[in-house]
C-alpha cells in the first residue's frame, strides 16, 4: 500500500513525542511505501526524510490529496481538524486518526475533568474566576459546539485510535450518549511506540528504587502532589533511593526538595543516553499527572523492566493490570499515592518482579512491527466495514 503519515500540528517534528519514524519503520518493514508529509515550518530541524509542504492550506484540498494517489493516511486529530479530514474523505482516502487523548473530551459528560484541566493552568483567584466563566460558557454550548466538533471529527475518520481500553470506552460512551452509537464502532486501539533505544538497552541492576520524570513546571504533571507523596515515602523509608528528572517548577520546588532530602537526587533535564541509563537502573516509575493521553514514559519504563505507579483514571489503570505491572491510586492525595508506592516498594523487596521478563513482554508489544500490525489491523477492520456497508 501507499501510506502517508501526516503531521499538521504547529509544533516542530523534532520537539514532539509522537514518533513518526517508528510508525514508518514498522510499516516499511511489512512491505509498504510510507511517506511523512508535513509543513515546511514543522519540518525545520527534523533529520529524517519527509515531504515538506510550503503552504499547509493544501492539506485542506481534496484535489491535492487525490494527486498523491494514497491508500491510507494516518494522522493525529485531537478530536478536531475537520477541514483536513473532510478533504481526505472527499478524495476517497482511508483515514486512520490518532486521537492523542484520554477520551475525556466531552464538556458535558466529563465536566469535572474538563474544569480541572482549565483550573490547573490558571494561577491566582482572579484567573480561576475567569476560567470558571469561560468553562460555563463552553459547557452550556457543548452539545452544539465542542462535543459536536469531536463527534464530527470522528465521523470523518474511518478509524480513530486511542492508546488504552479505558480511553476507548470513555469516548465510545460519549458517542452513544449523543445517539451516535454507529460512530462508537469506529473507535479502535493502538499503543504509542517508544524510541528504539528503549527496545534494545541492556537491563541493569536496579539500584534506584523510584524515578519520576516530567515537565514539572507544567500543571499537568502535578509537582506539588509528587513532592508531598515522596516526603511521606522517604520519611518512612529513608534507605530508598529516589531520582527525579525533568525541568523544574518556576520556583525551583523540585531542586529545593532534593537539597533538603538526602535520599532524593534531582538531575534536571537529561539527554537520551542519561535518561536510558536512569530508567534501566530504576525499579518504579511514579507519576502524579492530572491527565495523560499515553503515558509514553510508562511504556518506556516497562520496556526497561520497571513497574509503574500512577492515577487510576489514566492509562496506568490498563498498564498496571491489577498489580501485575504496578499499582494505581484512586484519588490524587499524598496518602493514597504513598500507599500505592509503598506497596510496590515492598513487592520489589520481596522479589515479586523479574525485570527481564517485564521488558520482554512490553518490548514485543511496542516494537515497530507490532505497532504497524496494530495500525494495519485497524485498516482491515475499516475495509471490512466499507465492504459490508
Amino acid at each position: 500500500m501507499k501510506i502517508a503519515l501526516l503531521w499538521q500540528g504547529p509544533t516542530r517534528l523534532c520537539h514532539i513525542t509522537m514518533l513518526f519514524e517508528q510508525y514508518r519503520q514498522g510499516l516499511t518493514s511489512l512491505g509498504h511505501h510510507v511517506t511523512l508529509i508535513t509543513s515546511a515550518d514543522a519540518a525545520e530541524g527534523y533529520s529524517h526524510p519527509c515531504e515538506r509542504v510550503a503552504d499547509p492550506a493544501k492539506f485542506k484540498s481534496p484535489a491535492w490529496w487525490r494527486n498523491h494517489k494514497l491508500d491510507l493516511v494516518i494522522t493525529p486529530t485531537w478530536h478536531r481538524n475537520g477541514e483536513i479530514l473532510s478533504a481526505l474523505k472527499t478524495a476517497k482516502v482511508t483515514v486512520i486518526g490518532i486521537a492523542d487523548s484520554d477520551g475525556n473530551v466531552s464538556y458535558r459528560l466529563h465536566a469535572g475533568h474538563a474544569l480541572e484541566r482549565l483550573l490547573a493552568g490558571s494561577p491566582g483567584p482572579l484567573a480561576k474566576l475567569q476560567t470558571l466563566r469561560v468553562f460555563f460558557h463552553i459547557w452550556r454550548r457543548a452539545p452544539l459546539h465542542a462535543d459536536k466538533e469531536a463527534l464530527d471529527s470522528l465521523a470523518l475518520c474511518d478509524r480513530l485510535l486511542l492508546s488504552w481500553p479505558l480511553y476507548q470506552e470513555r469516548f465510545a460512551a460519549m458517542a452513544k450518549h449523543y445517539g451516535r452509537g454507529d460512530l462508537a464502532s469506529r473507535i479502535g486501539l493502538a499503543p504509542y511506540p517508544v524510541r528504539p533505544e528503549f527496545l534494545s538497552r541492556k537491563i541493569s541492576d536496579k539500584k534506584t528504587h523510584v524515578i519520576a520524570v516530567g515537565r514539572w513546571e507544567d500543571s499537568q504533571k502535578n509537582a506539588s502532589l509528587l513532592l508531598k507523596s515522596l516526603q511521606l515515602f522517604t520519611v518512612k523509608y529513608p534507605e530508598a533511593k529516589v531520582l527525579i528528572l525533568g525541568s523544574d517548577t518556576a520556583k525551583g520546588d523540585v531542586a529545593t526538595f532534593a537539597r533538603t532530602n538526602p535520599t532524593v537526587e534531582y538531575r534536571g533535564v537529561c539527554d537520551l543516553n542519561s535518561t536510558l541509563d536512569a530508567f534501566s537502573k530504576s525499579r518504579i516509575l511514579l507519576s502524579t499527572s492530572r491527565w495523560e493521553s499515553g503515558p509514553i514514559v510508562a511504556n518506556e519504563m516497562l520496556c526497561l523492566g520497571g513497574t509503574v505507579v500512577g492515577p487510576h483514571d489514566t492509562g496506568f489503570q490498563n498498564i498496571a493490570s491489577g498489580g501485575e505491572f504496578g499499582e494505581t491510586y484512586a484519588k490524587r492525595s499524598p496518602q493514597l499515592v504513598f500507599r500505592a508506592l509503598e506497596k510496590q516498594w515492598l513487592e520489589w523487596k520481596a522479589g515479586k518482579y523479574s525485570p527481564k521478563s517485564i521488558a520482554k513482554q512490553w518490548r514485543d508489544r511496542f516494537s515497530p512491527a507490532a505497532i504497524a500490525e496494530a495500525l494495519l489491523g485497524e485498516f482491515s477492520t475499516s475495509a471490512a466495514k466499507k465492504k459490508s456497508a
